[in-house]
Order: structure tokens, then C-alpha cells, then sequence
């Protein structure tokens, strides 16, 4: 069958992107199809028409559902966008493949005390887009008719070379709404046009996700991903597969090693060190220690690394995550283990210096207790070190006397705190971290603007000396072999320039169900010499996340180590390690048909959690009344709910408790809305430095001693709590208690899972009844928690 029909490499740029030309052709040609029934692809031709246009659709409509929230705001208050004046460009030829051009002839000035705008309520965004070359834009204008109405188009921005210019689509509703043609040329349908401007995301990642459908072929093992089998995923057995099954044989016979690890694990380890295969494949439901076996995999690889050391190429091991909260739990995991003299990994003579890990890419969003593992602010604060005189000296220009004033006015009282931190450890990454804070208590123009030139002047240091912070970066790479990141930030020009000259030996991708097709591509075609692949992950957990109706339709939402799985034998852990026996018992019933088994070592309550709450009044159900919930614009929240939850956390924040290095408790939600008001309740009661707050979907591959779910609806409808893989994370993040506020009236209306688990818990007595009424006494939940049934 002849797959050329279109070329959709020529529909794959950022023009194409923000009018989704190549999904509407496609759909108009009849050639959108469901992938779900893909589990082979005859040529790379085919593998493009299928799977690029619904790829571009996804991220339009992504664009497109930002740019109606930005709208809605913008309809709302007047002065919400930045505004710039803009021309066309009369010697630019538009056309539907370029795009029309604007050229920028002058930016608007502020409105004073305007806190509600886009720019002050996301600063540290505001200063990111200053810094870009090129950024997908949400364009608005009113309508010169209807001053009611607002149009509205995607755009792409430019910042090069001193100029600045919009491209938007050449289309009928653009002509339509903005311009007008005549004798060939194009003009405003005003004298002069000011437009309100809101930026959305930088288009790298589209990029780079485009580049791997494009350039699959580029990667050694394109034929194993486009028609996946075990003949396929053969390699050739060289020198260095033969030395690692010498390894691993050595091991295996090492009771030291074996006693950290079931047979089901032993047998993931064995298949993932077996470089005679391209790719292994291992299924780990919750608990059941996939970054165990994770860790087993790099003990048996250390002495390789260490050897290399002495050769020209050293050996490099990826491992990587679709988010940045997998990846710094990884990096924190497993370097708790070097730690450990009592893990797997000191079970040999071998010093474990080299398996020190480095977390490269997005060091904003790395947490304060692995910052030292982060190759970006490592050699930030290195390069700063110079520059202190300097660096006190731009803070003394712009923190003056009045913004010290104006901060105390604000009550943001640590600033001076701040600056003394500063001085010891300046980083931009620190900066942007403390402007966020600011930023989040006050949206004063003053101390922000003050704070931004601040940031301006030491990225502007930076960058003039970007060769000087190149080397430091490189420097602390020399001597590690083992580099976490997410699979976006993987492909970064800095990490790739330094893996140049060395074997790529293994790429580790952790919750590898969680990423698109093409997401997962990216590593696979960037460094297309890595000897053996290895994907862990769990499909009854989270699918990728999609935007656009059609991408669930149609299966684009399916990962590629779920398309393997149908023809690739895997590995299966089969024993939970995380749950007291009665929480696992619904995970594995419910989403596992009875096959998770718990592991038959005995899991005790800590001491600190059996003073407040009983063996057998762990898993318990308060159920919300009906009634209750309240949307806010596109989410819900559920504030008798969360008035319950607080109070629950007051009672089990014991002073033992208070004082752990960790915190224990964690409390997820399914909607964001609810997130947010948990937070802020939390805080005005002074208890959010003890408790996590995150959404079902952030929060997989976690885990805590006590978990709170909040599950928000109480009407008619369940909502997306119908989700089985979402739900499945939900109920499996907890250790010792799981608490579950929701509605049994409306969960029951939900045949396929609420009813089965609302059955458990009325088998076992665990359904409570409250209200309003119930907290008036202070006792509820400390005799809920501690009934003797």
C-alpha cells in the first residue's frame, strides 16, 4: 500500500503546527485511523501518516484549550496581556506554508498597580519568555464591529538578531478577523493594530518529538519499534555482552545479592543484563520494586563501569523519566543507597563511588534534598563563586532601601534571611526559586521588576561567559557514569555534546507507561549507539495523559511499551512489598484479579502510628454528603471535604510525628481545584510544612506512610473517577493508612469499580457517616481511628 499520499514531514513545522494542517488533511483524505489495532507498521511511511497527524492535533488543541483559558481571563480584565503594536511585513510573501508576517514596531507601557495581568501573576514565566528566541503565542484583538467580541489566533513568536515579529496563520478566519487582501498585498483592517499578547509554551518539545517521528530511522533498532518480536529484538553477542554475563552469573551465585530480591525480580535482572536482547521489557505493578530491581541491574554493571574508567570511552548509563517528580525520586532512591552500607549494592568488594548519580535538565523543579546531585546548580554555584563582588553589587543597585520597605509592607519577612543564603550559594536557579516565592506572596510591579533586573543581569553573566560554565558542567560529568533525567531534557545539547566519545551501555526508562510514542522516541534516536533498552512500567497504572478527544479515540494515548507488550514476551514482578496486607488486598482484587500477592515479609506499624490509630482502623471510608461539591471554571472542590481532611491531619500530626525529617503524610486529590484549596487551608492552619499535597496523576510512582485521598464529587456524577488506571494509583500510594473521603452515594453509580470497592469497605465496617455537625466535637476522628470493633 502506497503511504506517500501526503507529505507530512512538509506539515511538521511550527506554521503548520498552529493551524493543525496536517490532522485537518488528514481527516479530510479519510486517513485517521485507530492505533489500538497497531501493533506493527509495515514502513516508516506508514508509521508517519498514522501516527504524525494525530501527534500534531494533540499538541494544537493543547495550544488551542490554553489560549481559550488565557481568553476567558482577557474577556474579563482589560488589562491581563502584554500589548504591542505591530505592522505588517510588506516584503514578506505570506502564503499558507509561511505564514503571515507582523513585525513588532513598539511595546505598550505598563498600566500602573495593574497586579492582575498575565506578567505579574506569572513572573518567573514572564522572565523565561523574555530570554526565548521563539514562542508559541496566544494573539487576541477586539473586534473593530463588535466591541464584545474578541478574536483571537495562535501565534509563533520571534526574538533574533534585534527584531522582533509574530508569524500567524495564513487562513480564512485570520483574513477574515485581521487583515484584508488587495492587489496582492495585505493590510490591517485598522490604521494601526495593538495586539494583546499572552505567552504559552516554547515549542522545543514539539520539536523535538516531531524530529523522532521523522528521523526513526536514524535510530540501530528502528525495525524492532516499527514491527516488534522476538527475532527482532536479537542482537549480535559481542565481547562486552559475554563480560557482563560472566558478571551476572557471579552475582547470582552471591547470597548476599540474591537475599534482596524475590525470584520474580531475579528474573527481571537476569533478562535486563542480557545484552544478547535490544530491549526487556518489565511489568511492576504498585509495590512491587521496580526501582529495587532497578538498583539490581547497576550493581551488576559496576564493575564495567569501574573498568572503563581506564579506557578512552567510558561506559554511560541513562536513566530517565517522563516527569520530573520520577526523576528526582529516583535520583533520592538511589543515592540513599550508596549510602546504605547494608544494600545490595555494597554486597561485593566493589567501592560504589561510581554508581553516583548526576540529575541533568530542569534544575528548578529538582527538590532541595538532591540539589547537590544536580549538575546545573552544582556548577552554578561553582561559576557564581567568581562573580560574588559583582553579584552583591547588582543586588545593591536594585534591592534598594524602597523595595526592602516595600517588602516588610508585603510581609515577606525572610527576604533578609534570603540575602544572607544568597551570598553563600548564588545561583540563577536559587534566584528564580525565591522570585517565585515573592511572587506568590505579592504581585507588587516595583519588587518584582526590581527582582527581574536582578535575574537579567546575572543570566546576562552567564551568558557572556557561557564557554567558562560549559567546562564546569563538563568537568563534574567526567566522572560520573550515571545520568537521570527526564526524556525531554535528555536530548539538551549540553548532555548530548558530552556523550559524544563514550558506549552508551543502558537506557533505563522508569514509569515508561506514562509517555507518548513519540516522548519515548527521543533518547532511542538522540543516542542511537545505546547497547540495550530497558523499559519498566505498569499498563492498569497511568496512560499518557492527552488533551484532544480524538487522541483517546483514536489510541494515540497508547505508550509504545504497551504496543511491545503484545509482541514481546516481558518480565513480571509479582509480589507487593509497600502495602499492610488489608490495603493491598482491594489493589490486587480490584485491578489485579487476585494475582498481586503480598510479600511474606511481616509489615509492622511503626510505633508512632499504632499510638493514634488501631491495627484494623487503617483503611477507613468517611463518606461525604451528597451534595457538596462546587465547580470553579473547568474543576472541582469540595470544601466540607477538605474541612474534614484538616481536621483528620490535626489529629494525626503527633509531636513524635511533627518532628520526622520526612513527611509522612501525604493527601491526593483527582482535581486540581481541590489541590489548591487543601493548600491553602492547609497553610492557614499552620500544617502544611508537615503534609504533602499533590494530584492522583503527579503522584504515581510514589508512596507514603499515610495517604488521604479526596475524591471530591458528590452529585449525580462520578467524573473521571471512573478511571480504572487512575484509580489504581490512588488507592495503592499508601503504606501503613489509607483514608478515602468521597461520596458513597454517587461512587455506587459507577458499576465497573467504585461498587466493588465500596463493597469491600461495607464487608469490612469501614464506611463512616459524617457531616458539618461532626467536628464540633474535637474527638471524631480520635475515636473513629482508635474503635474497637
Amino acid at each position: 500500500m502506497d503511504f506517500r499520499l501526503v507529505d507530512w514531514f512538509k506539515l511538521s513545522d511550527l506554521v503548520h503546527l498552529i493551524s493543525n494542517k496536517a490532522f485537518l488533511m488528514a481527516r479530510r483524505k479519510n486517513l485517521i485511523s485507530d492505533l489500538l489495532k497497531k501493533n506493527s507498521y509495515e514502513s516508516l511511511d506508514e508509521y508517519e501518516e498514522k501516527v504524525f497527524p494525530l501527534f500534531q492535533n494533540e499538541h494544537y488543541q493543547s495550544l488551542a484549550k490554553e489560549m481559550n483559558f488565557h481568553q476567558k481571563l482577557f474577556e474579563k480584565f482589560q488589562h491581563y496581556a502584554l500589548r504591542l503594536m505591530v505592522t505588517i511585513d510588506e516584503e514578506y510573501e505570506a502564503s499558507p506554508r509561511t505564514g503571515i508576517k507582523l513585525l513588532v514596531t513598539k511595546q505598550m507601557d505598563e498600566i500602573e498597580n495593574q497586579s492582575f495581568s498575565w506578567k505579574y501573576q506569572n513572573f518567573s514565566q514572564y522572565l523565561s519568555f523574555k530570554k526565548s528566541t521563539e514562542f508559541i503565542c496566544a494573539i487576541f484583538i477586539k473586534n473593530q464591529e463588535n466591541k464584545n467580541k474578541i478574536d483571537s489566533t495562535l501565534s509563533i513568536f520571534n526574538n533574533q538578531n534585534g527584531q522582533q515579529f509574530f508569524i500567524i496563520p495564513y487562513s480564512d478566519k485570520t483574513i477574515l478577523n485581521f487583515i484584508y487582501k488587495k492587489e496582492g498585498k495585505y493590510y490591517f483592517n485598522r490604521k494601526q493594530l495593538i495586539l494583546n499578547l499572552i505567552p504559552i509554551s516554547s515549542p522545543r518539545v514539539y520539536q523535538k518529538e516531531v524530529q523522532t517521528i521523522f528521523q526513526l530511522k536514524s535510530c540501530n533498532f528502528y525495525e524492532l519499534i516499527l514491527q516488534p518480536s522476538e527475532l527482532q529484538n536479537q542482537s549480535r553477542i559481542d565481547k562486552f555482552t559475554e563480560k557482563i554475563k560472566i558478571a551476572q552469573e557471579n552475582y547470582f551465585q552471591n547470597h548476599l545479592y540474591t537475599q534482596h530480591f524475590d525470584d520474580s525480580q531475579l528474573s527481571a535482572i537476569k533478562n535486563a543484563t542480557d545484552f544478547s536482547q535490544k530491549f526487556t521489557l518489565i511489568e511492576g505493578p504498585p509495590g512491587t520494586g521496580k526501582t529495587q530491581t532497578i538498583f539490581g541491574i547497576l550493581s551488576i554493571l559496576q564493575s564495567s563501569l569501574k573498568e572503563s574508567r581506564k579506557n578512552n570511552k567510558k561506559d554511560i548509563i541513562l536513566i530517565l523519566g517522563k516527569s520530573n517528580s520520577v526523576v528526582n525520586d529516583l535520583v533520592r532512591k538511589i543515592n540513599q543507597k550508596l549510602d546504605d552500607q547494608n544494600s545490595i549494592i555494597n554486597c561485593s568488594d566493589e567501592q560504589p563511588d561510581h554508581l553516583k548519580v548526576v540529575r541533568f535538565g530542569r534544575p528548578e523543579l529538582c527538590e532541595n534534598d538532591i540539589a547537590r546531585y544536580s549538575l546545573e546548580i552544582r556548577s552554578q554555584e561553582q561559576f557564581f563563586e567568581k562573580y560574588k563582588s559583582e553579584i552583591n553589587s547588582i543586588f545593591s543597585q536594585y534591592i534598594t532601601q524602597e523595595i526592602k520597605q516595600l517588602l516588610i509592607k508585603e510581609e515577606i519577612q525572610d527576604y533578609l534571611a534570603y540575602l544572607i543564603d544568597l551570598k553563600q550559594q548564588i545561583t540563577l536557579v536559587s534566584l528564580m526559586k525565591y522570585i517565585e516565592y515573592v511572587n506568590f506572596k505579592t504581585k507588587n510591579q516595583k519588587i518584582l521588576n526590581a527582582f527581574g533586573q536582578v535575574y537579567d543581569k546575572m543570566y546576562n553573566q552567564l551568558k557572556a561567559e557561557e564557554q567558562s560554565y560549559q567546562i564546569i558542567e563538563q568537568e563534574f560529568l567526567k566522572y560520573r557514569h550515571i545520568i537521570v533525567s527526564t526524556l525531554n531534557s535528555c536530548c539538551k545539547k549540553r548532555l548530548i555534546r558530552a556523550l559524544r566519545n563514550v558506549n552508551l551501555r543502558m537506557c533505563i526508562v522508569d514509569e515508561a507507561p506514562t509517555a507518548l510514542e513519540p516522548s519515548q522516541l527521543i533518547p532511542f534516536i538522540e543516542y542511537s549507539e545505546i547497547s540495550k533498552i530497558v523499559l519498566l512500567g505498569d499498563t492498569k497504572q497511568l496512560s499518557p495523559i492527552v488533551v484532544a478527544n480524538q487522541s483517546e479515540k483514536y489510541f494515540l494515548n497508547r505508550s509504545l511499551f504497551e504496543r511491545m507488550l503484545q509482541q514481546i514476551d516481558s518480565k513480571k514482578l509479582k509480589y507487593q512489598y509497600r502495602q499492610m496486607p488489608n490495603l493491598a488486598q482491594i489493589t490486587s482484587k480490584i485491578f489485579y484479579s487476585g494475582t498481586l500477592k503480598t510479600s511474606l515479609m511481616s509489615m509492622q506499624f511503626p510505633e508512632y502510628i499504632r499510638k493514634i490509630v488501631r491495627n484494623n482502623r487503617n483503611s477507613l471510608f468517611f463518606n461525604t454528603p451528597y451534595g457538596t461539591e462546587q465547580i470553579q471554571e473547568t474543576s472541582y472542590k469540595n470544601s466540607l471535604e477538605c474541612k474534614a481532611i484538616i481536621q483528620l491531619v490535626k489529629y494525626l500530626l503527633s509531636d513524635e510525628i511533627k518532628l520526622k525529617k520526612n513527611k509522612i503524610i501525604s493527601i491526593i486529590s483527582g482535581y486540581s481545584m481541590q489541590k489548591e484549596l487543601l493548600r491553602m487551608q492547609l497553610k492557614e492552619n499552620e500544617l502544611l510544612n508537615y503534609v504533602e499535597v499533590d494530584t492522583f496523576d503527579s503522584f504515581q510512582g510514589k508512596e507514603n506512610e499515610i495517604v488521604i485521598l479526596s475524591l471530591v464529587r458528590s452529585n449525580d456524577k462520578v467524573g473521571f473517577l471512573t478511571d480504572k488506571r487512575r484509580v489504581n494509583v490512588a488507592l495503592s500510594r499508601a503504606k501503613y493508612c489509607q483514608f478515602v473521603f468521597g461520596s458513597q452515594f454517587t461512587l455506587e453509580k459507577d458499576n465497573r469499580i467504585w461498587q466493588k470497592i465500596i463493597k469491600i469497605y461495607k464487608q469490612n465496617k469501614q464506611i463512616i457517616d459524617y457531616d458539618d455537625e461532626s467536628f464540633k466535637q474535637e474527638s471524631f476522628f480520635k475515636q473513629q481511628l482508635n474503635l474497637i470493633q
